[in-house]
């Protein structure tokens, strides 16, 4: 019987270049250590793969693929993979070591502490699921389907954060859920990993496509408000036939926080057909915004909004004069849903209450009228903002519209305009390698480094050829502050879900001995009905990468012109 190849290792063994330095996790197809690039010294997390996966032709064959595929994929939300390949009969993923935890982890935490209802806020699975989403839908431009699509596959940074700050990462691309079949079911319908979120097509073994990672989203969304997967069945022939065949969950059964509108589109999401789903993930998150927007708050649940706001804080309020109605989640093989965040729990009839004076029944007017102003207050902020602090730059940007950071200033040009961290207009860097321009920028990061940030929007008024990498990059060449640095190979990428290209670079002083050297650059260039779009964020190249949160922010906020 040959050797299976071995993947318990041990602090200061070496493995393709790595060394390991500790172990971080286990699951069921993989271990993951915290390693470091020898030749390079940066960490990072290695994957090794079960011996029984890399054993499979069908699935080594597609790893590397789908690695290489998602290697190229460039987003600021897509976990970065520095190599994937197979030394010693073992496949292995060397990705950025992202020093947080991951979404599963943190909603566990919050079903076991005090108040255990394991949710999120709006605020935070908007902030979140928008980044989750663009990444999909990045993935998917390039033809690439994610398949595993869960909280345990969200990384969240910096646990000092608050949450609806902190940066996203889609990892684990080009991992099947299949234990030896790439067509369809195991002869024992056996999946490895979670049954939760996975696609009625997946369960039938029929072909995948961008949709199928669409439903996942929907379910993980579902879960990351509730507090439950949309099927907690006993058993997973259970959570298989659910998936299949059982009517889809509301969310109002768990909590009665949110508009009605919530109900349709994750239960749209989570369509059995394919076809009856959005077909994108920002749709999903357009279609919420536009829900959060637009409901007003129903006026019988003030007293559920004032329950939630001071329940963690304040005594508990006075009982109306008769019982809230009852709310019943359906029953379903497995536990009853646990109380959450938000749900209304019934009461028995309070008993007869004496009458109240005049003050009594002000005040109690009062604090309704409060909570409903408040919930209002906080549906608006929920919706689409980052942070209820950004600017909407409404028609100031025009054909442009974004949100940004309030340092940001406004700086305008004749076909361009630039929001920046500086009280100075440096559009001249990007459009024709102004010196002066340049000059300007050294005096900011002699003042203060960290202000050498922002965006420049420009639109032309010709459309460009932008079918190829080759044509996008030559249509970027063409600024004449391109011309002189080498460009890389532009990626495939959207924006507002108009499809386009994408090139991170680094821009050369031409001043001699000038300070700065270089300003590194996310250039993004799409055509829309009036033109082509020039969407270019930069920073100093030590400092690009401290960003990445604040460029997947505004540009999840910006809206481009339509058909």
């Amino acid at each position: 019987m040959p050797i299976q190849p071995r993947i318990t290792l041990e602090p200061g063994e070496e493995l393709a270049g790595y060394r390991i330095e500790s172990y971080i996790a286990r699951g069921g197809m993989a271990v993951v250590y915290l390693a470091r690039d020898i030749s390079l010294g940066r960490p990072v997390a290695l994957k090794l793969l079960a011996p029984e996966l890399s054993s499979n032709a069908n699935f080594r064959a597609r790893f590397i693929r789908e690695s290489e595929l998602a290697a190229s994929v460039d987003h600021p939300n897509i976990l970065p993979i520095y190599q994937a390949g197979e030394v010693d009969s073992l496949l292995y993923i060397a990705m950025r070591y992202v020093d947080g935890e991951d979404l599963a982890a943190l909603l566990d935490s919050r079903a076991h502490a005090p108040e255990g209802h394991g949710q999120l806020t709006v605020a935070e699975a908007m902030s979140l699921f928008t980044q989750v989403a663009g990444a999909l839908d990045a993935a998917h431009d390039v033809g690439l389907v994610h398949r595993d699509v869960k909280p345990g596959n969200i990384l969240l940074s910096d646990a000092t954060l608050p949450l609806s700050q902190r940066h996203v990462y889609l990892t684990d691309f080009g991992l099947t859920k299949r234990s030896t079949s790439l067509n369809g079911l195991t002869t024992t319908g056996h999946f490895l990993g979670t049954l939760a979120y996975v696609a009625p097509e997946q369960i039938a073994g029929r072909p995948l496509d961008g949709r199928t990672d669409i439903y996942s989203l929907g379910c993980g969304m579902f879960q990351a408000l509730t507090g439950q997967v949309p099927f907690p069945c006993d058993d997973d022939a259970a959570v298989l036939w659910a998936h299949m065949s059982e009517p889809r969950p509301n969310v109002s059964d768990y909590r009665n926080d949110l508009p009605p509108g919530v109900d349709a589109v994750l239960k749209r999401a989570m369509a059995c057909a394919p076809e009856d789903r959005q077909q994108s993930c920002r749709a999903i998150i357009e279609e919420l915004r536009r829900t959060f927007r637009a409901a007003p708050v129903p006026a019988p649940e003030a007293e559920a909004a004032q329950d939630q706001m001071v329940s963690a804080t304040s005594p508990t309020p006075a009982p109306p004069d008769s019982p809230p109605p009852r709310r019943h989640a359906p029953k379903r093989p497995g536990p009853a849903p646990k109380a959450a965040v938000g749900q209304r729990r019934p009461r028995e009839p309070a008993p007869p209450l004496a009458p109240r004076t005049r003050t009594r029944r002000r005040i109690l007017g009062l604090l309704a009228a409060l909570a409903v102003v408040v919930a209002g207050v906080l549906t608006a902020v929920f919706t689409s903002r980052p942070d209820n602090s950004w600017v909407d730059t409404g028609t100031q940007a025009a054909p442009f519209r974004l949100e940004h950071p309030p340092n940001w200033q406004f700086h305008p040009a004749t076909d361009a305009v630039m929001y920046a961290d500086t009280p100075s207009h440096l559009i001249g860097l990007f459009t024709d390698g102004d010196t002066e321009a340049w000059q300007r920028a050294g005096k900011i990061v002699d003042a203060d480094p960290a202000n050498l940030t922002g965006i420049m929007l420009r639109h032309t008024g010709e459309t460009q050829k932008l079918n190829t990498s080759a044509e996008a990059a030559d249509v970027i060449r063409a600024s004449p502050a391109f011309r002189h640095d080498a460009l890389g190979k532009p990626a495939p990428a959207r924006v507002d879900g108009v499809k386009g290209w994408h090139l991170n670079g680094t821009l050369t002083n031409p001043n001699s001995r000038g300070t700065p050297d270089k300003i590194a650059y996310s250039y993004y260039v799409l055509n829309i009905p009036s033109g082509t779009a020039h969407l270019v964020f930069f920073a100093l190249p030590n400092r690009m990468a401290d960003q990445d949160h604040t460029v997947a922010r505004v540009r999840d906020t910006i809206q481009l012109p339509k058909d």
